[in-house]
């Protein structure tokens, strides 16, 4: 997915009439320019 391709990662934990915790980490620095290319190669 998206994050993935940005070198980044999606975590979730939830425990049972507690709800769900959500953990989005991206990159501060941009991912090298090959990895943010979709998978037909176009910007």
């Amino acid at each position: 997915g998206i994050v993935e391709r940005h070198g980044g990662t999606i975590e979730v934990s939830s425990q049972p009439r507690q709800g769900a915790t959500f953990i989005v980490r991206l990159p501060v620095h941009p991912a090298p320019a090959k990895m943010l290319r979709g998978s037909n190669g176009a910007d």
